[in-house]
Order: structure tokens, then C-alpha cells, then sequence
């Protein structure tokens, strides 16, 4: 029964939404008992619309339906209940267009559709925006990929999303398996099944990332071979240029609120579209979009890890704020459909959980423009610190793909054998393979609110190779936990330029021996180091399985498994000082 101002909420499971090709997508409705005309809000994913509402802390429909919105849960084409292939990605703008347009015409709908829901429903999102569908007025898409295939949904700078994309095509696959069975054949089903899960335990314990050559994971049942094999290979990117959203703020007719967490490994799509969205908006005069980032990671959203708790026992998470959460989407959604615009004069813009001091604070914008950016220079005795050195010699180490560096946290997407988040580093503290550079115990709070960068000088004994950078806060307590970290390929150096600008290029060989200056992008992050801690920046030239071995030999690591070590060189010389750039913000708001 309804309380307060809530609406009774009936569901219509199943409804048809036929495509302009004849195909069939089926939907549950999700509909408020009122005699009034109201919005509609769609999402579209691949997941099984009943398993929405494990979702429910993020969004949960039925409340949402509730305070009068009619919503519409869709499977889209190939999954589940709604018939056709599965063609992830590509099919889903034309699809998105005729699915809004669909929405729109529902009894009882007033005629406007906003979108909302986070990862592949956030894709959804942009696509079906892509095509401009008039009843589309507002997107929420939330740890959204997409803005650039190089950037963090399939690759990293130039190297492959190795681990994510195994991991994400394995555990979806289950639907395939029906399909592939074909109706009532149980015995086929029962035997697909079974193949399944003994394969599972290879995925969930990490074990099937060791195979070589790296394309050795497919060696699994004919269903999964078929499900991972569009994810778990590096594919040509350039054919993903149609479903990417840089480049189309300018021509999207939406407004768009946006949520993202810190240590979700589609952080940097989602920023750079706020950021894209924010540009076009300023450029035409509208309203600019509104941002949320809390400490999450895309599984994850309780903001309670085991070696660092943001704290959710005092409710400032997604779990702890779930109405409040819900309240912000629901103000926006008031505000673009309703015409109800009140709730949002109080509301700032950008809303960031600042981890470290652990309150949400806010902004007129992301980054926040009076962050100032510093260089802090890697120096020659392993300290770093805000002073270009005097000319040195290199550091050393020596990286060998045999046995990379293993992924410890992060911002990332893979087993439970490797979980997301900010992580102690001081598990890795004995190999001789990662150089550090730490800082002075800080007698001050440092706050850093934005974007951030490593610029490394280094040179290589490869024709090819890769460097990894992190940031980290190194504890009084001896923890040292991961902030934020970041990879560029040698080849592909020439892709990623400061400023997190991405230039397609075709790959630059290496000169082994000669010193290059290597961009790498990590992301961005809101964090006060207290006083007491101290800053620490590590360079090393692996984070496995999260992203493919370089063999150093410039083979490709999935049909070639000889693999030589290489010797890298880090510099620390005038005009070659190897530094990370912080956006250093000299006082918090106070709210």
C-alpha cells in the first residue's frame, strides 16, 4: 500500500516494443496508479530486466514509479526476454532511438522520456541521445563508458583492458548458454551449464589469466569461447568510433546528470563526457550538466574497504545516502520532465565525496577552478618532491613480462581474486621492479581536486614496452593506499598528449636507448592528504591481468608468448625531469 505522498504501483511485465526492422524488445512496466499523464523513464541493458532490482541502492524503480513516473525496465536486442542477435554497442542507437520514441507513446505517458541507470545502461543512454529521438529531453547516465574506446573501455593508454574484458564477457554469458541450448532442450542445457561453472572457477580464482599466449583463455567451453570473444581479444578501435561520445556534446539535444566513483574503472569516460557536456553547454548558452563522484567502485558501492573505510557507518555513502541519492535523481528528473525547477537552485552542480577528509563537498564545477596545478618532481634519491633536480643519473630497474607486476585495487573491473578500490601497496614493497619516490611527512593538509598526470622521461632497451604510474598515500600507520594510477604503451605514446588529449595515430616504434617523454593519464581523483602522511609515486612497467603484458619483443602478447626482459631507465635531468602534476586546492569549501 501506498504511504504518504506515495503512488500505488502496478507492473505490466513483458509489454512488446517492436524496432523498425521487425524485431521485438520486451520491457516491464512499472506504472503509478493516477489518473494525471506523467514522464517516462527508460533503461535499456542486457542483464535481464529482473535483475534490476539488485540495483535498487543506486535506483530503485518502484519508488521512483511511485512519485509518478512511469518506469520502463528493457531488455535489449539479443538478451533475455527481447528476441534478435546480440550486437553489443553497435546496435544500440538505432535501437535506443526507437525504444524512446516507443516509451513516449505508452498510455499515460506525457509524452517526454528521461533515461537513467549506470555502466551499460549508461551506454544506452548516449547512444539512443546520438540520434536525437524529440521525446528524449534528459539523461543520467552513471560509471559510464564510452567517451573513447582508448580511454578505459577497451584500452588504456594503447595497452588492452585485458583482465575486465575476460571477466565482464565470462560472468554474462549465461544467457548465451540459453540460447544456445535452443528451448526445450534441458540434457544440452544441463550440459553447457555444467561446462560453464567448471570453467568459472578458473575466471574467479585468476587462474586463466596465466595461460600463454595470452589468447590461451579461450580455451574453455564453445559458448564462452563465443560470448568472450568480442571482449576478451583487443579488437581494431576504429571500428568503435561510431559508438564513441567524444566529439557529439556539441550536437546532443539533452541535459545530462552524471554519477561516477572514484576508483570505477570508467571514471575517465565519465569525467571527460561531464567535462564535454559542461563545454557545449557553455558554448550554446544552456544548462550546464551536474556531476556526482563518490568513493565507489563499479561493483562496489558501499565505500567500506578493507584497508580504508569512507564511512559507512555514518552515512555518507551510496548505501548511507541511498534517499538522498535517490532524491538528487529525482530533482533532476523533477526539473527536466516536470518542469519543477525549485529543488535545484540549492544544488550545487558538482557534488565529490573528498576521500581522506570524508565529506561530500561542492562545486560550480570539475575540475574546480581555483585548483592550481603543481609539479612534483621524481627525484634521484627516491624522495619527491614540489623542485626540479639538478642533473642526475637515471634510475634503474629491470622489467620482465614473466612475471609482471600483479594488480593490487585500483580503478578497475576484475575477479574477486583481484578486487577494485584503494588498496595497500605494501604488499608489492619487495620487488625490485617498481621504483618509488616519496615524499616529506606532510605538516599540513594537501587537498587535490581534479585532473591528474605523470609526464615520465624514460628510455628503454625495448622495441617496445610500457610504464605504469601511481599515486599513493602512504599512512602513518605503514599503509600505503592507492589513489589513482595509469598506463601508456610506448608505440602509442604519441596518441596521448597532455591534458588527457587522445590524437588517433598509428603506432610510433621505440629506439631502444632513447630517452622519450611518456603521458600518462591517471585519471583524476578528490583526496586531502592529512598531515602526518606523505606522497608517494611509483613507476614500474606492469599491473597484470588488469592490462595485457607488454612482451617487450613489439609481438602481439595473445598469439606470441616469447617474451625478453627490459631494462628501463627513469631521468631526472633539466629539460628531462620526470614529475606528476597535482591539482592542488588550497582551501575546501566549507558547507
Amino acid at each position: 500500500m501506498p504511504t504518504g505522498n506515495a503512488l500505488e504501483v502496478v507492473v505490466e511485465l513483458d509489454r512488446p516494443c517492436t524496432l523498425r526492422d521487425g524485431v521485438v524488445l520486451r520491457s516491464d512496466v512499472y506504472r503509478p496508479v493516477t489518473d494525471e499523464e506523467v514522464p517516462v523513464l527508460l533503461t535499456r541493458h542486457p542483464y535481464g530486466k529482473n535483475a534490476h532490482t539488485m540495483d535498487k541502492p543506486y535506483f530503485d524503480h518502484i519508488r521512483v514509479a511511485a512519485q509518478g513516473y512511469i518506469v520502463v525496465i528493457q531488455d535489449v536486442r539479443g538478451r533475455y526476454a527481447s528476441d534478435g542477435e546480440f550486437r553489443s554497442e553497435f546496435q544500440e542507437a538505432d535501437d535506443g532511438y526507437d525504444a524512446v520514441e516507443w516509451a513516449a507513446q505508452l498510455p499515460g505517458s506525457s509524452g517526454v522520456v528521461g533515461m537513467f541507470g549506470r555502466s551499460y545502461h549508461a551506454l544506452t543512454q548516449w547512444a539512443a541521445a546520438r540520434n536525437r529521438p524529440a521525446a528524449l529531453r534528459t539523461i543520467a547516465p552513471g560509471f559510464s563508458p564510452g567517451d573513447s574506446m582508448l580511454t578505459g573501455f577497451m584500452n588504456r593508454g594503447g595497452a588492452h583492458e585485458f583482465g575486465s574484458r575476460v571477466y565482464w564477457s565470462h560472468r554474462h554469458a549465461l544467457d548465451t548458454i540459453r540460447r544456445l541450448a535452443g528451448g526445450e532442450d534441458n540434457d544440452r542445457f544441463a550440459k553447457l551449464l555444467d561446462e560453464y561453472e567448471a570453467h568459472d572457477s578458473e575466471v574467479t580464482s585468476g587462474r586463466i589469466f596465466l595461460r600463454r599466449p595470452l589468447n590461451r583463455f579461450q580455451e574453455a567451453p564453445p559458448l564462452t569461447v563465443s560470448a568472450c570473444r568480442s571482449f576478451g581479444l583487443p579488437v581494431d578501435d576504429r571500428g568503435y568510433e561510431a559508438v564513441e561520445t567524444r566529439g557529439i556534446y556539441g550536437d546532443l539535444d539533452v541535459t545530462a546528470f552524471l554519477v561516477a566513483g572514484w576508483y570505477d574503472i570508467f571514471l575517465g569516460s565519465t569525467l571527460s563526457q561531464y567535462e564535454g557536456m559542461r563545454a557545449a553547454a557553455l558554448e550554446r548558452g544552456s544548462e550546464p550538466p551536474h556531476l556526482l563522484v563518490g568513493p565507489w567502485t563499479h561493483i562496489d558501492g558501499t565505500g567500506r574497504f578493507r584497508q580504508e573505510d569512507y564511512g559507512v557507518h555514518s552515512g555518507t555513502t551510496m548505501l548511507g545516502v541511498d534517499a538522498d541519492l535517490m532524491g538528487q535523481h529525482l530533482r533532476w528528473f523533477d526539473a527536466h520532465l516536470k518542469g519543477v525547477t525549485a529543488p535545484l537552485e540549492s544544488v550545487s552542480p558538482v557534488r565529490l565525496f573528498v576521500m581522506g577528509t570524508n565529506r561530500w563537498v561542492g562545486f560550480e564545477a570539475f575540475p574546480p577552478p581555483d585548483s592550481t596545478t603543481e609539479s612534483w618532481y621524481l627525484q634521484p634519491d627516491g624522495t619527491l618532491a614540489p623542485t626540479e633536480p639538478a642533473s642526475s643519473e637515471p634510475s634503474e630497474y629491470v622489467y620482465d613480462p614473466e612475471v609482471p607486476v600483479p594488480t593490487v585495487g585500483g580503478a578497475s573491473l576484475l575477479t574477486g581474486s583481484y578486487p577494485a578500490g584503494p588498496a595497500d601497496q605494501s604488499v608489492l614493497d619487495g620487488r625490485a621492479d617498481i621504483l618509488r619516490f616519496e615524499s616529506a611527512e606532510l605538516t599540513e593538509p594537501l587537498t587535490l581536486v581534479g585532473r591528474l598526470e605523470a609526464r615520465v622521461f624514460a628510455e628503454t632497451s625495448a622495441v617496445d614496452t610500457d610504464f605504469v604510474a601511481r599515486l599513493v598515500d602512504v599512512h602513518p600507520d605503514g599503509r600505503k593506499i592507492l589513489v589513482a594510477d595509469g598506463i601508456v604503451r610506448a608505440s602509442a605514446r604519441e596518441t596521448f598528449r597532455p591534458g588527457g588529449e587522445v590524437v588517433r595515430t598509428a603506432p610510433t616504434p621505440v629506439e631502444p636507448g632513447r630517452v622519450s617523454e611518456y603521458v600518462i593519464d591517471l585519471w583524476a581523483t578528490a583526496r586531502t592528504f592529512l598531515p602526518g602522511h606523505r606522497l608517494r609515486v611509483e613507476v614500474t612497467s606492469s599491473s597484470f591481468p588488469r592490462w595485457d603484458p607488454n612482451l617487450n619483443t613489439g609481438r602481439d602478447p595473445y598469439v606470441d608468448a616469447e617474451s625478453q626482459p627490459a631494462r628501463q631507465r627513469i631521468h631526472h635531468e633539466p629539460g628531462a625531469a620526470s614529475r606528476v602534476l597535482l591539482p592542488v586546492l588550497p582551501d575546501l569549501p566549507q558547507q
